[in-house]
């Protein structure tokens, strides 16, 4: 790829459509925005970018940087924001492609915008209508994607995540670029081929250690190693989007479409095979409370509220988990972070030290919620400005805004102004609270806590909670939803014709 110019592109954020509240302008604004040159700032951040610059630059290409763009997941994302950054990406497109020889692209592939269906697919028409049919383009993918025929269409090859918790982000960036290599290496066409399997497989057990998950990407890996296969995805897809296309899928990209597609369909069924092992019943708040007090370890044991979490696109103000902790009396514990300007500016007005009297969250997802009162002491205030240290986002800047820690019984409480993703403990730390030296913390976040919690954690204690990220799927109602679909209805059939057509239904 030497001296080969490489324009490279970004936009990145998970949808929950189910969450009434949308991403704006300023969610973007308060984790990453960036145009142009002020992309290389995001070298030191890890990210997908971060890795397409590193192996670019070993091969001597000359990188393009047209925009950037990277929300927390939450609400269908704002559709004036989206168009004005599809236009500026285009009008910066279209002043270089006469001097471009590939594009580099990073997308979530589970964004929606509201109002405006399929926008990922219809960002990528716009992108590939500037450079034209000649350019390679590759696009990298977190496995959680949910890929529409017309995003399919507009690319060459493409990556994902083979790691949960998610530790391989910059790296998946390097394999984004190293498969672009690889195209020029070639020197003819590829094809990508896709297959969907009707199934919603949820997050509490797609651990890339063991289990299922780990079982699917060695078979995708085992894949690569075939005559003509380039790269092979599996993708879990993000079932909280009701979308035609939300379901898990298994694409190739191959130097030839019968072996795409063979592959591609001999991964599918790898994954069906395995649906009923990605759901495991899991207790509830309660009863996971109940538990690990009955049961004491010495360290730390992290409870995890995945579903009222910014990861599964949740408010972030749920309460209820909180009052079941106060309710059985819970010592030594912390909580958080949970989202309630009103509250952390209160906090704020009375001071370090201060007491007083707080209804704490339920008031965005009030679909589910109630407001929790509570007598409280202000133990600290921040301005909620942290770096990422863990082994997912580390180098990102958290902007969490005027932030408080509210002590309420046993309880370390951080309130926050913004939602941010919760799987660093950098946020506890942050605020004072040292979660090593704690006997309980409860975080609002799933899975992909793990990886930066780990070496501080003696014991896991995932529950499943309301919330717009619930993982009981039938407490959604869908209405775009290809159906049937496991396991929401009965005698799916992947394997039959009926069932293979259901699976590329759009």
């Amino acid at each position: 790829m030497k001296g080969r110019r490489v324009a490279l592109l970004q936009l990145w954020q998970e949808t929950n459509t189910f969450n009434r509240f949308p991403t704006t302008e300023e969610h973007f604004l308060n984790r990453l925005t960036a145009y142009g040159q002020e992309m290389f700032s995001i070298r030191n951040v890890e990210s997908e970018v971060s890795g397409f610059l590193e192996v670019l630059e070993e091969h001597g290409a000359v990188p393009v940087p047209i925009a950037s763009a990277v929300a927390p997941p939450g609400g269908p994302v704002d559709v004036g924001f989206y168009c004005k950054f599809r236009d500026e990406a285009t009008v910066r497109l279209e002043a270089v492609k006469d001097k471009l020889d590939a594009v580099l692209v990073a997308l979530h592939g589970a964004l929606e915008v509201g109002g405006f269906p399929d926008a990922q697919g219809d960002l990528m028409r716009s992108v590939r209508r500037v450079v034209g049919d000649r350019i390679p383009i590759v696009v990298t993918f977190d496995f959680h994607a949910n890929i529409s025929d017309r995003l399919l269409a507009t690319f060459d090859g493409s990556t994902a995540y083979q790691t949960h918790p998610h530790v391989d982000i910059e790296e998946t960036g390097r394999r984004g670029a190293r498969l672009l290599a690889r195209w020029f290496e070639d020197a003819q066409p590829w094809h990508v081929e896709l297959v969907r399997v009707p199934a919603l497989l949820g997050p509490l057990n797609i651990r890339t250690d063991e289990g299922p998950m780990a079982e699917l990407i060695a078979a995708a890996r085992e894949a690569e190693k075939q005559p003509g296969v380039r790269a092979a995805c599996m993708f879990m897809g993000f079932p909280n989007a009701d979308t035609p296309y939300t379901c898990a899928t298994a694409m190739v990209t191959a130097t030839d479409p019968s072996t795409a597609r063979k592959v591609a369909e001999a991964l599918a069924s790898e994954i069906w095979s395995r649906r009923d092992l990605f759901n495991p019943p899991l207790p509830s708040a309660a009863e996971r409370i109940a538990e690990v007090m009955a049961d004491p370890v010495e360290g730390l044991t992290l409870l995890q509220e995945m579903c009222d979490g910014v990861s599964q696109g949740g408010a972030q103000d749920g309460p209820m988990v909180l009052g079941e902790m106060l309710r059985v009396g819970m010592e030594d514990a912390a909580y958080g972070p949970l989202v309630d300007p009103a509250a952390a500016q209160a906090a704020v007005s009375v001071g370090v030290g201060g007491s007083l009297e707080v209804e704490l969250g339920g008031k965005i997802d009030v679909d589910n919620f109630e407001p929790l009162p509570v007598s409280a002491t202000v133990v600290a205030v921040t301005d909620g400005e942290w770096i990422g240290k863990g082994a997912v986002g580390r180098g990102t800047n958290y902007d969490m805004g005027t932030t408080a820690v509210l002590r309420v019984g046993g309880v370390d409480v951080v309130v926050t102004s913004n939602r941010v993703s919760a799987y660093d403990p950098e946020l506890f730390r942050h605020a004072g609270i040292d979660p090593a030296r704690k006997r309980y913390v409860c975080v609002k976040q799933g899975a992909l806590a793990r990886a930066a919690y780990a070496p501080i954690t003696k014991r896991f204690a995932p529950f499943v909670s309301p919330g717009w990220g619930t993982v009981d799927y039938s407490l959604l109602r869908f209405e775009h939803l290809m159906r049937p679909i496991y396991p929401l209805d009965p005698h799916v059939k992947f394997d039959s014709p009926a069932g293979r057509e259901a699976a590329k239904t759009m």
